[in-house]
Parts: C-alpha cells; structure tokens; sequence
C-alpha cells in the first residue's frame, strides 16, 4: 500500500509504575478526506488531513524497520507491507516499507 508518511516515533525503555519493558512505534501519514453525498446535503473535498488516532499505523518492533524509517527523511512516499497485528488481528501493523521512487520528467535541451 503506498502511504504519504508524514512521521514516525519509536520509544523504548521501562514503565516507571510497573517496573516492566516496553517499545512502540508508529508511523504517520495524511488520509484522503472522504466526501459524501445524501440528499440532505454533500460534503466536498480537496487534500488530506493528518489525525493521529486515524493516521497513525503501528510499526513491528524490528530493529532494522525501526532504523530504516529513522533514516528516511520525511515526509516521504512509502509503500509499506500490512500485516494483522498479532496483538489485535482487528487492526493491522506495518512490516515493511520502501520509499517509492519517484520518476523525473527528462529534461529538455534549451
């Protein structure tokens, strides 16, 4: 799935209340707008729009994803890989990613 990725933040480290380890990343990225259209009225739109709760993908903890995004310079065209979270198989997770190249329009002898 190719993705504007807008962000990504990984944090590692202990729990301060409970004593245990944890490690969370996410990746970021703009959402179409949606439109719609009833006969009550229409919703037009134009653009994206970056919500974190909406927009934002949780990322496997592998360490070269991890360093592979931190490398990246964002914002950034990606195509990621999804796959359930084994977590919540409701939701999915990104399990790689590469940026999406982009192709430049050859350049015309003046």
């Amino acid at each position: 799935m190719q993705l504007f990725v807008t962000g990504f933040e990984h944090s590692k480290g202990t729990g301060k209340s409970n004593g245990k380890p944890y490690e969370i990343a996410t990746l970021y990225c703009c959402t179409p707008l949606r439109p719609w259209k009833t006969e009550n009225g229409e919703k037009r739109v134009a653009g994206f729009h970056a919500d974190e709760k909406q927009s934002g993908f949780k990322v496997k903890a592998d360490p070269k994803l991890i360093e592979e995004f931190l490398g990246n310079a964002h914002p950034a065209h990606m195509d990621v890989q999804l796959e359930p979270d084994p977590e919540n198989p409701m939701k999915n997770m990104v399990v790689g990613a590469e940026p999406v190249r982009q192709h430049q329009a050859p350049k015309k002898d003046a």
